[in-house]
């Protein structure tokens, strides 16, 4: 190698460089320097470690938080089957399979507060709610510019709904809400999972509101 970057040198003049033996020497060397391949991982130590333990780093990071993500979804894939079968052991399971139950004709009249000369506010609960999640909505939130139907029976007692129409209507809905109660016990939810859950047991099995209260009058008193 030294020969050939510095032919100019008198030294390599000499007889001993333009010998058989030598140039055979120097034959082989050069194939062995240009058959000898550095691993480009060694190569790139070698230029810069600190860069090489960088990357290596940032690649078993990224392998950590792929194998985390994989994780993750497989949890939340067994927790979504697992809820799946809660729908199907609910309690009134059984009743869904039968024919429906005539329901009555809906009002599509809006609740309306007001107050009576008592000072206990007088409540009309929606007749137009069509979800499990509608009814969960009014009886624990309450709809916009209303109290919750919650609040109402724990300030007020049945004082807000003397109204027969409306003591009878109330009955019907408190089904739903006993059902919200009993659900989130059980499994030790909140009402808002627990309405969920019974919402996608409606829909699930093609029932109207009025049929599912009907159904779970009928299972509750057998």
């Amino acid at each position: 190698m030294l020969k050939k970057n510095h032919q100019h040198l008198s030294i390599f003049n000499h007889s001993l460089f333009l010998s058989n033996e030598f140039l055979q020497f120097q034959h082989s060397v050069q194939q062995h320097v240009d058959n000898a391949q550095e691993p480009e991982q060694h190569a790139l130590e070698a230029a810069n470690p600190l860069v090489a333990r960088v990357l290596a780093s940032q690649g078993a990071a990224m392998q950590d938080a792929i194998s985390a993500m994989s994780a993750q979804m497989k949890q939340h894939h067994q927790e979504t089957k697992q809820q799946m079968e809660q729908l199907r052991h609910t309690p009134f399971y059984p009743y869904l399979g039968g024919s429906p139950m005539a329901s009555p004709q809906a009002s599509s009249s809006h609740a309306v507060p007001s107050t009576t000369a008592s000072g206990i506010p007088s409540y009309r609960l929606h007749r137009s709610h069509k979800t499990v999640m509608q009814v969960w909505q009014e009886y624990e939130e309450g709809m916009p510019g209303c109290l919750a139907v919650k609040d109402l029976e724990q300030r007020y007692g049945t004082g807000w709904r003397k109204d027969p129409t409306e003591s009878k209507y109330y009955s019907r809905r408190k089904v739903l809400y006993d059902e919200f109660k009993k659900i989130a016990i059980r499994d030790r939810i909140s009402l808002k999972e627990a309405a969920k859950l019974l919402e996608e047991t409606r829909k699930y099995h093609g029932k109207t509101l009025d049929t599912l209260c009907g159904m779970l009058k009928e299972n509750s008193s057998q």
